[in-house]
């Protein structure tokens, strides 16, 4: 059964604010860098890796709700909003709190494998299920400049929810013999491109 995360945000807010900062499933905001790559059998890229296609379009992308400024001067960080910004916390963050079902947390990291930014979230973990308050995203200046546009609508953060299970770790040797293994490595690379796809993905949807 598909699951629902909820985005909660003041029905005043979206019944006027522009749906270019919803938050969306990630998938729709591919890099370009990745876009423009091309892969073949003579000549394998990255554009074939089925793991690292997923870690791209898992979540949920959280946007940057108005434009603003981060400027770093003397060691200190001031952020400049629009003139017309009257709260602060209802405009940086209007799409909270994030509402997720009983046994289920959300990760939240900067957008993985994108083009670098100047600034970057810091991951974290919150139990959405029930955690009430408005999640804050605490972040760092990672590039050389000391002033920092952030546009309305930009991709700042990455969503995952999870189930929020216990683990235990165990180390074990291949009980395998050398003959199976190798039948096996026979079976997997039995298609000419696209054995992990055929053979193994298990492919999620995020809508």
């Amino acid at each position: 059964m598909t699951k629902i995360i909820e985005f909660i945000a003041p029905k005043e807010y979206l019944d006027h604010e522009e749906k270019i900062v919803y938050p969306e499933p990630i998938k729709l905001h591919m890099s370009d860098w990745y876009k423009k790559l091309k892969t073949s059998w003579e000549y394998p890229t990255v554009k074939s890796c089925i793991p690292f296609l997923e870690s791209m379009t898992t979540g949920y992308a959280l946007k940057v709700p108005q434009e603003m400024e981060i400027i770093v001067k003397n060691d200190k960080m001031e952020i400049r909003l629009p003139r017309n910004a009257s709260m602060f916390e209802d405009l940086i963050e209007p799409h909270n709190p994030i509402k997720t079902p009983k046994g289920y947390a959300c990760l939240f990291m900067p957008p993985l494998n994108v083009e670098k930014k100047d600034y970057e979230i810091l991951s974290g973990i919150v139990d959405t299920d029930t955690f009430p308050m408005y999640v804050n995203f605490p972040f760092k200046m990672t590039g050389k400049s000391k002033k920092v546009t952030l546009k309305k609508g930009e991709v700042f953060a990455q969503c995952i929810p999870y189930k929020k299970e216990s683990w235990s770790l165990k180390v074990r040797a291949n009980k395998d013999s050398k003959r199976v293994q190798k039948l096996k490595k026979i079976f997997f690379f039995s298609y000419i491109i696209d054995n992990y796809k055929k053979i193994v993905w298990n492919k999620q949807r995020w809508n």
